[in-house]
């Protein structure tokens, strides 16, 4: 299940911390890319309520932007807030059977033969069947179009010094919160990438690390990373009442939650989260 918390204030603060955050990571993929190209059109796959759009996207570069999300409420305020002759957002869930129609149907009333980009960010690790999106999506790519894939990836999170291993039960209790995603989703990209007919798979970044006396970006990794837990935790209380396991996690945060933060944020700590980046090409050998 996925949450529906865009409206709420913490989580929008939240977002805004990991935008700024991952856009350190994200910009040089980006700039590559789009580098000397012009009029190019480009399709964001859950953009949520168009402020990361936006702030990726919005320079001369593109023609023509289309996001899609599939919460009607965040397509219709991203599109109030944003959209003109460049912009504009639809809704599509990229989970139904029919999300490919759904996608010609756009491209056809914005004018659109194909892409030259497609993006999808933290998109992947919220689908049941992730293989068939991405297979869907290729058909859509320019012949020498670019996707990009942006996910997490847990199996390469690691956090030193960490004796009592908090931050290694932090990982497990994360992983079993389903409001958090498939947190190794990152790992199992590049097999679906390449068994969904993609060329060219090329790993841009493996994890987003801070080191000793990086003090503000330890605390933006903790805001991004680890501060929606709790708040989860108390949801899957109220949703699944009497759940052992979801109970047992619930006790976890409860008493190891604050000693998480200080580790995460101690001047001497070295932590990397995994998050892949991935480009690749649709149908052509190079690009």
């Amino acid at each position: 299940p996925m949450k529906n918390v865009f409206s709420d204030k913490i989580e929008l603060k939240r977002l805004a911390v990991q935008r700024n955050l991952l856009w350190e990571y994200e910009a040089p993929v980006y700039q590559r890319i789009i580098q000397d190209r012009k009029n190019m059109v480009l399709l964001d796959v859950g953009c949520n309520d168009g402020r990361k759009t936006i702030e990726r996207f919005d320079r001369k570069n593109f023609a023509k932007v289309v996001g899609l999300d599939c919460l009607t409420e965040l397509v219709e305020e991203a599109g109030q807030a944003f959209g003109d002759d460049v912009f504009s957002f639809y809704y599509c869930d990229v989970a139904q059977e029919n999300f490919a129609e759904a996608i010609k149907a756009i491209m056809e009333q914005e004018k659109i033969a194909s892409f030259d980009i497609i993006n999808c960010s933290f998109l992947l690790m919220h689908l049941e069947e992730p293989g068939r999106v991405l297979e869907g999506l290729r058909q859509f790519l320019a012949p020498e179009g670019i996707l990009v894939v942006i996910e997490p990836d847990d199996t390469t999170s690691k956090m030193q010094p960490d004796p009592e291993n908090i931050f290694g039960q932090f990982l497990d209790t994360l992983a079993r919160d389903p409001y958090a995603g498939q947190r190794d989703c990152g790992n199992k990209v590049f097999g679906l990438l390449q068994q969904s007919g993609y060329k060219n798979i090329a790993l841009q970044l493996a994890e987003i690390t801070a080191h000793k006396g990086e003090g503000k970006k330890k605390e933006d990794i903790f805001t991004t990373f680890c501060s929606y837990l709790p708040e989860d935790m108390l949801l899957l209380q109220q949703e699944a009442a009497g759940n052992d396991a979801y109970q047992a996690c619930q006790e976890w945060v409860q008493n190891n939650f604050a000693d998480l933060r200080r580790l995460i944020t101690a001047p001497e700590t070295e932590i990397a989260f995994g998050m892949k980046i991935y480009t690749c090409g649709g149908k052509v050998d190079a690009y």
